[in-house]
This record gives C-alpha cells, sequence and structure tokens, in this order.
C-alpha cells in the first residue's frame, strides 16, 4: 500500500485517535498530513517507505508512549550471559483501561532447577548445571548493586533473550481498507474486516485484543471495523487525567477529559495550545495539568480543576476577540472511574460560557481590582466533606457542579458557612460580596441587583448584632426558614431584637424595608439565602475583628 487517507468518525474517541496518530507520526519525523476531516499518508512522501510499515512503526511508538520503567529489575539469559533490565508497566492512569494486560516473553522463561513447573510457562525451560552456577554468581552481585538507592533484587525466573513485551492492539494490516459486507457503526461503511465489540460496561466497550474502547451514546454492542480498531488505540495519547490513589497505592478515583472539535484540524492546534511540558510537574503520574486547586477528588471539582488549568492557558496564548470563535466548536468528554466502576461519558459543551464567567472575575467592569485569586480561594474554602462526612462527597464538588451548569450557588453557599464555616469559627470569606455580585451578574439574570444590595444591607447588620450580642440563634432561624411567610416573620423578630440592643450603634440598627417585602416575589428563597449568607459572613467577621482586638 502506497497512500491511505482515514476520514473522521464524529466520534470523539476514534477522531481523537486520528489526531494521536498524527502526532505519533510527526514526532517520528514521517511526513503526514491532516485537515478538517481526513488524515493522510503516502510512501511517495516518506521516501518511499511502505504505508504499513509507517502505521506499525507508529503503534510501538504509542505503546512505548503508554508504558513507564518501574522500580523493580529483572534479568534475561542472552547468549549464555544473564544481563539486568529494568521492568515496564503501564502509566498509572491508564491502567485502568488495559486491566488484565501484562508482558510477553517472545522466547519463554528460564528458571532456576528449584523453581515451579508453573513458573516455566508454555516454551519455558529450567536452567542448565553450568548456566545455574553461573547464575548464582549472577545474583549474588547484583544484590550488592545500588541503583537510585535501592538493592536490587533479583527472582529465580528470568526470560531467554529479551524481557516480557507488552502486546496491545493488533498490527495494521492492508487488509483493513478492503470493502466487504459488513456495517461499521462508528463509520457508517461497509468493511471485510469488522470486530464484534462485547463490553458489558456502557459506555466502554472491550475491544477483541482487551483494551477497552468505548463509543458515546451507544447502549448496543457495535460493530468496530478493524481500521477504526486500529485507530483508537492511539486516542490513550490525548488523554488528561488526574488520578487519586487509595492508602495500598491502588487507584480510588480517576477522572479524565478528552478535548473534541469537529474539525480534526482545529482540534489538533487547540491540544498543541494548552499543553504543557508534564515532566515539569511534581506528581506527573498522577496528573497531566498544572492544578490550581489542591486536593480534588470527586466529579465536578476534579473537572472544574481541569478546566481552570485550560483557561489559563487559553487565556495567556490566544486573544480574547478570537477566543468565542474557537471556543464555540470546543467540548470536554468526561469520563471517571470510581473503584471498580467507569461512570457514563458526558460532554460539556459549554467553555466560551465559563471562561467569559472567570473573565468577569479578571475584569468585573466596576473596579480595578481582579477577583480572580479570591474566587479561586472562595471555592478552595469548600473542601470539607458534604454534612461532617456523612455523604461520599466534598462541599467543593457541589459547589463546582453549581458553577459548571451555571446554576445559582446560593443554597449551597448558604448550607456551607451554617454547617462548617459558623462552627468552624475562623473568621468570615473575603469578598464575598464581590464574589456573589459577579456571579449573580453573569449567570443569574432574573436577580434584581437592588434588592441584592438590600439583602447585603440586612445581613451586614444582622451580622453585628449576632456578634455584639452573641445571639448565633438568630442565623440560624434565619437558615432554617422554610416559607416566605416565616422568612419575613423572622426579620421582624430580629429586627425588634436589635432596634432593643444597647450594644449596636445606632447606623448599624436595621430599618423597616416596607418595599423589601413587597417585593419578595416567588424567588424569595434565593434572597433569603443571600441574607443568609451575609448575616452568617458579617458575624465571622466582626468575631476575628474582636478577637484580634484581645
Amino acid at each position: 500500500m502506497t497512500e491511505i487517507t482515514i476520514e473522521k468518525t464524529g466520534n470523539f474517541w476514534i477522531d481523537n485517535g486520528i489526531v494521536g496518530l498524527y502526532k505519533i507520526l510527526r514526532e517520528a519525523d514521517y511526513n503526514v498530513e491532516l485537515d478538517a476531516t481526513t488524515f493522510s499518508v503516502s510512501s511517495e512522501n516518506n521516501n518511499g517507505k511502505n504505508v504499513e510499515e509507517i502505521l506499525n512503526h507508529a503503534k510501538e511508538a504509542v505503546v512505548k508512549h503508554y508504558l513507564i520503567q518501574t522500580k523493580n529489575f529483572g534479568w534475561i539469559l542472552k547468549e549464555e550471559r544473564f544481563e539486568i533490565y529494568r521492568k515496564t508497566d503501564f502509566k498509572m492512569h491508564l491502567k485502568p483501561f488495559f486491566e488484565g494486560k501484562t508482558g510477553k516473553p517472545e522466547e519463554g522463561a528460564v528458571c532456576t532447577p528449584n523453581s515451579k513447573k508453573s513458573d516455566l510457562g508454555a516454551k519455558g525451560r529450567y536452567m542448565t548445571s553450568n548456566e545455574y552456577e553461573n547464575f548464582l554468581k549472577f545474583k549474588e552481585e547484583g544484590s550488592s548493586i545500588l541503583i537510585e538507592d535501592k538493592k536490587i533484587k533479583l527472582t529465580n525466573k528470568g526470560y531467554l533473550n529479551a524481557p516480557p513485551k507488552y502486546d496491545i492492539g493488533k498490527y495494521f494490516s492492508n487488509d483493513y481498507f478492503k470493502d466487504g459486507d459488513k456495517l461499521c457503526n462508528f463509520s457508517g461503511k461497509y468493511y471485510k474486516k469488522v470486530d464484534k465489540i462485547n463490553g458489558i460496561n456502557y459506555p466502554f466497550l472491550t475491544s477483541m485484543t482487551g483494551e477497552i474502547n468505548f463509543a458515546s451514546q451507544m447502549k448496543l454492542k457495535p460493530n468496530i471495523s478493524s481500521l477504526y480498531s486500529f485507530i483508537s488505540l492511539f486516542s490513550f495519547y490525548n488523554l488528561n487525567f488526574l488520578v487519586q490513589l487509595n492508602e495500598k497505592g491502588k487507584i480510588k478515583d480517576a477522572h479524565y477529559f478528552v478535548l473534541y472539535d469537529n474539525s480534526l484540524k482545529d482540534l489538533e492546534y487547540f491540544q498543541n495550545t494548552i499543553i504543557k511540558d508534564i515532566d515539569n510537574f511534581t506528581k506527573s503520574d498522577f496528573c497531566s495539568f498544572e492544578t490550581q486547586i489542591t486536593g480534588t477528588q470527586y466529579e465536578s471539582e476534579s473537572f472544574f480543576n481541569f478546566l481552570l488549568s485550560v483557561y489559563a492557558q487559553v487565556k495567556q496564548r490566544i486573544d480574547r476577540d478570537k477566543r468565542r470563535g474557537i471556543l464555540l466548536k470546543k467540548s470536554v468528554f468526561t469520563l471517571s472511574k470510581d473503584g471498580n466502576i467507569f461512570r457514563d461519558v458526558k460532554e460539556y459543551t459549554s467553555l466560551n460560557s465559563l471562561f467569559e464567567l472567570f473573565d468577569c472575575f479578571d475584569d468585573n467592569g466596576t473596579d480595578e481590582r481582579s477577583y480572580r485569586e479570591p474566587f479561586l480561594n472562595f471555592v478552595r474554602y469548600f473542601n470539607k466533606r458534604l454534612d461532617s462526612g456523612k455523604y461520599d462527597t466534598t462541599w467543593r464538588n457541589r459547589l463546582c457542579s453549581d458553577i459548571l451548569s451555571f446554576r445559582s450557588i446560593l443554597n449551597t453557599v448558604e448550607w456551607f458557612m451554617a454547617e462548617v464555616k459558623i462552627k468552624e469559627d475562623k473568621g468570615g470569606i473575603i469578598f464575598l460580596d464581590k464574589i456573589i455580585e459577579i456571579y449573580n451578574l453573569k449567570t443569574q439574570k432574573k436577580m434584581k441587583q437592588e434588592m441584592v444590595k438590600i439583602c447585603q444591607s440586612i445581613g451586614i447588620n444582622i451580622g453585628i448584632y449576632a456578634e455584639k450580642e452573641n445571639d448565633k440563634s438568630s442565623l440560624y432561624l434565619l437558615r432554617n426558614s422554610k416559607s416566605r411567610t416565616e422568612f419575613l416573620k423572622v426579620l421582624e423578630l430580629i429586627q425588634f431584637r436589635i432596634l432593643n440592643s444597647e450594644k449596636i450603634p445606632l447606623e448599624f440598627k436595621t430599618k423597616n424595608y416596607e418595599d423589601f417585602f413587597l417585593m419578595l416575589d416567588k424567588d424569595w428563597e434565593e434572597y433569603k439565602s443571600l441574607v443568609s449568607i451575609f448575616s452568617m459572613n458579617s458575624f465571622l467577621i466582626e468575631k476575628k475583628k474582636e478577637s484580634e482586638k484581645q
């Protein structure tokens, strides 16, 4: 075969594989082409080299990229000499996808005479007496060698001539392009060679070679052509990830993020725009991006963390005026692994809107100060387990879910303030009023700004009163109001307490906001949450001021 052209499928995983194949071959100095809809490679543009050889070279190169050298060692017997080699394994984030895959020896094992017969395998053999004598000397010498301050430990089982090799995926064959009568559900074309995918964990589909491939939103077991099965192996090359380990060093939670654009060329450009040198990260085995928030574990907070990293790079490298046209075409597919379960693939299509929200915290148009760092600190505060650990999630995960969906954050913030901040008693949240103001202006158009200002004013006064009179009950009465009528009655009660307090200066005495009562409508809960939030934050700020005076 002297030339091939591979067309995009519209499936995010396979199309990422096409881009991955293109990148691998470019890194190997092959002359290949990628446009919006196709990938092409020819012998003519690569010094007459056979296309089949080129693609199989790419396969071997990408498999090496998926592996990492471990801190363990093995040995081989080659030409009557024993040699030490460093063992390899899949990179940490890829292990869930290649579960059960191990390296296979090309020529079999070789074992000491006292080894179990089961260690030999199908093609192995025992050492000769002469080999065994040399092996004991070799093993003794090896035990004194230090590599990275670690003594080498060798077992009684080694391999002939070469270490075990990971055989991942099938090698490319010219037959993959032959027309036939079997439908490939991913491309809509008919091929001679098509595999029936037999995966049981929707939407993850296990190919015949053992790797886990998957298709978005496909509940039936589809057919995949051998061509696109080959291509899908390269998809892992573009995988962004964040991995958490348990106390035994095994993966506890793993989150994966796959960028997508309907244009192959634009996808490749965008991936190159946001790419970072992962080798510079202190924990590159566990995270593929520069985190803005430490300790994110759950799905929404981890995804939010990833998008913050993408935003930082997009902002640095793409002009703001050009960004909208670029981001409107982009989406991110997310998937998570919790224990032994893969969760459904989800597509996030609101990158542009989210990044415009982030822009507002940098430049809100009302003052010169940037509120980006206060906003990030605000999100960082929510790191406690929800309801004192009763639920397997964090307040931050809930908050990030709200922000990613542009929902109101007031209920979550109010709940967090009452359940965590008040009990911690470590001071309020700096610039909370500006953070809520900016967020609401961008995402909650129905909220009336004059009402928000009134809520803030009332809340601040209630907080000052609660601190001066040590009256936390007022804060909890507000927070626990279950109806509009109850909320208004609580406000009247607190107002009465404030007016009768001798510790509150006259300027902080809450006035009777009749207009406020009249303007409350069906969204009363949002305004109630605002009053409650500002009350608790004001209380904490005042309490910290008083403690600093003492």
